[in-house]
């Protein structure tokens, strides 16, 4: 049990920064269960002059030209992109800088880092579209079954 908890990464603490305190992400910052699964985001940055040096569940929002700098030295190791489509590279640009090794995108276009940083994107269309598909499939099945 303690092998497999290592190897998935679960038997330490991971840091993340939050990058977009939008929907998304304040959606993101109020789910309890990363922090019960040893998921803490540790930093929230964002580029709206009237979130920023405000306040959500405990943590400060940053401006996001500071992320390299708060992140500088810490123990940070994932970034959370919930930004609009068209500042998710140069967001991730800013956390590959910053030296985060993994990236959860939920922006709704692909990024492209360095080959030593790993991302996974959650596209909420292309989901959508599988279920919608899935859902088709097993009525269309269903209603050929009841007519042979």
């Amino acid at each position: 049990h303690d092998n497999l908890r290592r190897i998935l990464g679960r038997d330490k603490t991971w840091n993340a920064a939050l990058v977009g305190a939008g929907n998304i992400g304040r959606a993101l910052l109020s789910y309890r269960r990363f922090d019960q699964q040893n998921f803490h985001i540790t930093h929230v940055f964002d580029n709206n002059p009237e979130a920023i040096g405000t306040t959500i569940n405990q943590r400060v929002i940053h401006d996001v030209v500071t992320i390299e700098e708060k992140l500088a030295n810490t123990e940070t190791q994932l970034g959370i992109i919930a930004v609009p489509a068209q500042h998710a590279q140069a967001v991730a640009e800013q956390l590959v800088a910053a030296g985060v090794s993994g990236i959860l995108n939920f922006a709704p276009r692909r990024v492209e880092v360095p080959p030593t940083t790993t991302v996974s994107s959650v596209d909420f269309t292309l989901s959508l579209e599988q279920l919608a598909f899935q859902v088709n499939l097993a009525r269309h099945t269903h209603s050929e079954e009841s007519l042979s």
